[in-house]
């Protein structure tokens, strides 16, 4: 995870924050702090502070360690410091989507300020040439894809919008519609819109996404609708079967 994070820092010329959350525990009213978790978090304090000076030489680097937890820390120190991305990793858990319920990973991706970036535990750094986007076709605000436009302008990738459908039918006028525009957005760099029928949209678009050697696979997090469904049920499900390709998730609000 930290040499993919360095590797994506500078491809995007970005400063980077390594950032470490101690859990606080339930504590009784009469205790101020529980001192094994001061020690615990001193001891992250230095290790962060030793990490940071390593890196240093490849990427600006910071680092900070504090007491919360980890979601909500990791959301409010993004809004704090305006920062651009969020990177974590993760285990992933087969085809096994209530083990990343709740998790750190999955409670960040739903309330992220800012563009995420979800990374295979392992996965090693290649350069985005490809980037498959994972397209609804509802009414989407042309703000949202400008972290993703301004990646694919930086990295030289080709993004391949993706609609999967689980039906033998033909797109209805207004997926149609929303298709021409998502184009003609995308016309900055470039880009091709592709339609997959699949009984299962996660695992069309898990496979879509391996057969094209994809560098990362983005999906804007909806708050409403359909996607909104398949963001808190079925992305949760994304993050853990791609063993293999990175998930950007694009915030539909701040």
């Amino acid at each position: 995870g930290i040499h993919y994070a360095v590797a994506f820092a500078k491809t995007v010329n970005a400063r980077l924050l390594l950032a470490y959350f101690e859990p606080v525990p339930y504590l009784d009213p009469d205790t101020f702090i529980a001192e094994p978790m001061v020690e615990s978090l001193e001891e992250g304090r230095r290790q962060l502070a030793e990490l940071a000076g390593q890196l240093s030489a490849d990427v600006p680097c910071d680092h900070l360690a504090q007491a919360g937890a980890a979601p909500d820390m990791i959301v409010a120190t993004a809004r704090e410091r305006h920062a651009d991305w969020i990177l974590m990793t993760t285990k992933g858990a087969g085809n096994k989507p209530e083990v990343l319920v709740g998790s750190v990973a999955a409670e960040v991706a739903a309330h992220t300020p800012c563009p995420m970036l979800i990374v295979p535990q392992g996965f090693r750094f290649k350069p985005i040439d490809k980037i498959v986007l994972a397209a609804d076709l509802e009414a989407t605000d042309r703000r949202l894809l400008t972290p993703l436009i301004s990646l694919a302008k930086t990295t030289n990738a080709q993004v391949t919008a993706l609609h999967v459908k689980t039906e033998d039918t033909g797109l209805d006028e207004k997926k149609a519609v929303e298709s021409v525009r998502l184009e003609e957005w995308l016309s900055d760099v470039p880009a091709t819109a592709h339609v997959l029928k699949h009984p299962d949209v996660q695992e069309g678009i898990d496979q879509f996404a391996n057969r094209q050697d994809a560098g990362l696979v983005a999906v804007i997090a909806r708050k409403h609708g359909f996607f909104a469904s398949l963001f808190h049920r079925s992305v949760v499900r994304l993050v853990t079967i791609y063993t293999t390709v990175p998930l950007m998730v694009i915030p539909e609000q701040a």
